[in-house]
């Protein structure tokens, strides 16, 4: 099965030090956006390729095509960029209504291994027939 897809709206704050801090103190750089597979797309973990779209600023961002906890139900994905307002002092860092606004997204494609997990196991363990 092949599913191509995009998540908008759910961008998240994300602050390297969320769990020790408060208000002013948190170090927050970028969002985070956790993109769902409709139940029951995939049987297994799928392979998936996926890259942030937008209409603005997206080209100064990192990380929009690195794929963070991968299961058969969905991904996350984390951005960080210099060019938002968010509270962030030396450096910069940006917040989830920006990336709303800069209309970013997550564009992907996922497939599933289309072997079997158990012929795979197969495939791994049985020396190949020669020609």
């Amino acid at each position: 099965a092949v599913y191509s897809s995009y998540s908008t709206t759910n961008w998240q704050e994300y602050c390297w030090n969320q769990n020790s801090c408060s208000g002013a103190d948190c170090q927050c750089t970028g969002v985070f956006v956790d993109v769902r597979f409709p139940p029951g797309t995939f049987y297994d973990t799928p392979v998936v390729v996926a890259s942030l779209h937008g209409n603005g600023n997206h080209a100064d961002a990192r990380g929009g095509s690195a794929i963070y906890s991968l299961t058969k139900d969905g991904f996350r994905v984390y951005v960080h960029s210099t060019v938002g307002t968010n509270r962030m002092g030396a450096g910069g860092g940006l917040s989830p209504d920006e990336a709303r606004q800069w209309g970013w997204k997550i564009v992907y494609l996922a497939t599933e291994d289309p072997v079997s997990p158990s012929e795979r196991i197969l495939s791994i363990h049985l020396p190949r027939e020669s020609a």
